[in-house]
């Protein structure tokens, strides 16, 4: 198992732990060994995370903790340059201490980014004024479309080849229908939140599941019968 140590509201290590017990006495859980370990700067910013064999990296930021540099254990260091700044901030370069990443950002007052990439190549986003991603653009003219409802639900998707793809959803947000252009549509049944049986045509999938929403028992479309345990952990 995990446990999770905080110092000051903030988590300062991940422990692998097992249950362990010495003759007749109670099992307790005992640290075999940190997953990882962090440590923070005066003012709460994350400054280092260290690995289960002691390699560690580091971070750097500026005046308005915003992230500068990130240098990884082996050496390598990624950096950022920003414009504007606090929650505004927007990167408009990211590259490394090796030559093979350097890329740029120019924004858009409409909401686009140009990304231009190391090899020369670019790709261009678009999002609405809710942030969300509504056009992609590769780097060989490819065009991708996404459109949302009013609860920001992807409604629907077009490929580069006109090849729509539709979602449907009910009352509570789940999904329910996915209609794939000339494919079959899928549509989803679902039971205390968790799909329950999924339908493509003529193939039908069952999923029986215990209290806590762990799948049991998987029926395929064949017929063929698949059942799960789970111990107390899980």
């Amino acid at each position: 198992a995990l446990f999770l140590r905080y110092e000051s509201g903030r988590i300062v290590a991940v422990d692998y732990q097992v249950q362990r017990a010495k003759g007749h006495e109670p099992y307790a859980w005992i640290t075999e060994h940190s997953v990882v370990s962090y440590v923070y700067d005066d003012i709460g910013r994350l400054v280092s995370a260290t690995n289960a064999v002691g390699e560690s990296e580091v971070y750097r930021y500026d005046d308005q903790h915003v992230i500068l540099e990130r240098g990884l254990a082996g050496g390598a260091s990624f950096f950022w340059a920003w414009e504007r700044s606090g929650k505004a901030a927007r990167c408009v370069r990211h590259w490394a201490s090796f030559s093979q990443m350097d890329t740029r950002y120019v924004w858009g007052d409409d909401g686009s980014v140009v990304v231009h990439n190391a090899d020369g190549s670019q790709e261009v986003y678009v999002h609405d004024d809710r942030a969300r991603l509504v056009q992609r653009i590769d780097p060989d003219g490819a065009e991708h479309f996404k459109s949302y409802d009013d609860k920001g639900r992807l409604t629907v998707e077009q490929d580069p080849l006109g090849a729509v793809t539709a979602y449907q959803y009910d009352e509570a947000g789940r999904l329910v229908a996915l209609f794939p252009g000339d494919d079959e549509p899928t549509s989803y049944e679902h039971d205390n939140g968790f799909v329950r049986v999924v339908r493509r045509g003529s193939a039908v999938w069952k999923y029986e599941r215990n209290d806590q929403g762990d799948v049991t028992r998987r029926t395929d479309p064949d017929g063929h019968i698949t059942d799960y345990s789970y111990n107390k952990y899980g």
